[in-house]
């Protein structure tokens, strides 16, 4: 997916022995929720990555050949009640979460470059697995790229702008000026202005009136 690897990263994947290091980050409104491939808790980016090790399960980052990013699927097993019901509560549609690749150094440790976005997108759909000792949490992810991909249902009327601003009037009388006939620019007749303000009053009344 990331296209703009760095020298240093392109030589690592020639060696016969890497270390990659896969690294999740969700952007929840109370904070960032972080998590990295490996175990115990890595600092990185002034934040903590809590290490999922074997718990934690990415599906494949592909695109389609119309260039369409697919969705990704990250699915943490092992999870107690407590940490289910904190991800119920927590609102989720739509946050952003950034997926990330970095390789680590021959101490384990230290990155030999940093880490570079290999998925961007926004959590769209939870799905919570119950069991007796332990339950899985998968979020699908859909790609930024979904954006461009959707159709648009909202037009520039009273009842669509309404819906998100219930006490704005600056709709109100925009069906009334379909098919009217409205002169503008400079005129030396004031007839015109009369004219204008005439038919625009006439559009008022009518709108009030029902009609």
């Amino acid at each position: 997916m990331a296209r703009d690897l760095t020298p240093e990263v392109i030589a690592e994947l020639a060696n016969d022995v890497i270390r990659p290091v896969l690294m999740v980050q969700f952007q929840y409104d109370g904070g960032n929720v972080n998590f990295w491939s490996g175990y115990g808790t890595l600092p990185y980016n002034g934040e903590d990555w809590l290490g999922s090790g074997d718990l934690a399960v990415v599906s494949p980052v592909t695109e389609s050949g119309a260039l369409n990013v697919e969705a990704v699927d990250f699915t943490l097993n092992g999870l107690n009640a407590s940490i289910v019901s904190a991800a119920l509560s927590e609102p989720y549609r739509g946050r952003r979460m950034l997926m990330y690749l970095g390789f680590f150094d021959d101490d384990d440790v230290t990155f030999i470059q940093m880490p570079v976005v290999m998925f961007a997108g926004y959590m769209d759909v939870m799905t919570i697995k119950r069991g007796a000792q332990s339950s899985s949490i998968t979020v699908r992810c859909e790609s930024a790229h979904r954006i461009f991909r959707e159709v648009g249902t909202r037009k520039w009327n009273n009842q669509s702008h309404t819906r998100n601003f219930p006490l704005d009037t600056c709709f109100t009388f925009i069906n009334g000026l379909q098919n009217q006939e409205l002169v503008f620019g400079p005129s030396s007749s004031r007839d015109v202005a009369e004219r204008n303000r005439a038919r625009i009053r006439s559009m008022i009344a009518r709108q009030r009136a029902g009609y």
